[in-house]
């Protein structure tokens, strides 16, 4: 059944499971935290999503091979990076299927997505007696004329001021039905016509290695890979691994996996339960044997001592401890009470 979501977000694990048809991993870069307000329509096939976020970050996507994604900004902000791409302001990117890629963002990001079914607008441009469309393997970065992008644009903010505002429009079939329509009309004039760039022979070849990189890291998901052991595992020399992440990634790939390590630790830190676990445990189970320096990173990163991440979860875990046991002790009483 067609419908709308409005959440607002300001933890990145939400985050990452906020994401539909694709899987993300998100790694926050420095110590501006995340703010982030979602707007998504989930209509009969076609899916459109808006999100304005505050927080610099490095995500991981793995689009789901059975559906088109195209992305877009949707007010102006510091560039993205996309696949080793800067995402230009006047631009959509349409997304090679099955793709899994590195993006970017620096502080503040206002993007647009639409997602479909891969066959969708093949079917429609075929109906419509137009040059049959074909779904990029390897994403497109495509330059629409400025009436056609404004439209898709002014589109695309209606409905997302439609979820907010009267998101019940959005579940009567067939108004979906015709919004999904309009989406259609309108972006196959942004792709069928302007200019497309495609990514160059040396970009192809460094997304490559940069799949094999993140294959070596899902590979070895409990453990610290440090960046000789990776070269040898990807089979590149580190001068080309450090282009390679300079390029995705906007940093060097010591300084990435020393920060998605600092990302997991902080997490296993709000995860804890209360005496079952130490910092130290933490910092060594992913890699960090220099506790001080550790400590010291840290708080770099998220403006508190692990010790503090730590005493807070505790905390958090306490009382919804005595919340529990106070809704426990409620109904107890409630059936002693109906019983007699």
């Amino acid at each position: 059944m067609p419908h709308a979501l409005i959440a607002n977000y300001l933890d990145h694990a939400e985050m990452e499971a906020a994401h539909v048809a694709a899987s993300a991993e998100i790694t926050a870069v420095g110590c501006d935290t995340l703010s982030a307000h979602l707007v998504r329509l989930e209509l009969e096939q076609l899916w459109v999503t808006r999100v304005d976020e505050l927080g610099t970050r490095i995500k991981h996507v793995a689009l789901n091979p059975q559906r088109m994604f195209l992305t877009f900004d949707t007010a102006p902000s510091p560039p993205r990076l996309l696949e080793g791409m800067e995402m230009p302001a006047k631009g959509l990117m349409c997304h090679g299927i099955g793709s899994s890629y590195y993006e970017l963002a620096r502080g503040e990001a206002h993007w647009g997505t639409v997602s479909m079914p891969v066959g969708m607008l093949s079917s429609a441009t075929e109906k419509m007696g137009l040059r049959e469309f074909t779904p990029p393997r390897s994403s497109v970065v495509s330059t629409p004329s400025p009436e056609n992008l404004e439209r898709f644009q002014r589109l695309h903010a209606a409905a997302g001021a439609l979820a907010e505002s009267a998101p019940q429009i959005i579940t009567h079939p067939e108004a979906a039905r015709g919004l999904e329509q309009a989406f259609v009309d309108a972006i196959i004039p942004c792709l069928d016509s302007g200019e497309s760039e495609s990514p160059s022979w040396a970009q192809q070849c460094h997304s490559i290695i940069m799949r094999r990189f993140r294959r070596v890291l899902e590979d070895n998901p409990a453990r610290a890979i440090y960046v000789p052991e990776m070269c040898v595992a990807i089979g590149v020399p580190e001068r080309t691994l450090r282009l390679c992440c300079q390029e995705a990634l906007g940093m060097s790939p010591k300084r990435y996996l020393t920060l998605r390590r600092m990302n997991f630790a902080r997490r296993a830190l709000l995860s804890s339960f209360p005496g079952a676990t130490t910092v130290t445990d933490i910092a060594t189970r992913f890699g960090f044997w220099h506790f001080g320096r550790f400590s010291t990173v840290y708080r770099s990163l998220f403006n508190e001592l692990p010790s503090d991440t730590l005493r807070r979860a505790a905390d958090s875990r306490a009382c919804q401890h005595a919340v529990w046991l106070l809704a426990f002790g409620a109904v107890l009483r409630f059936v002693s009470f109906a019983v007699q």
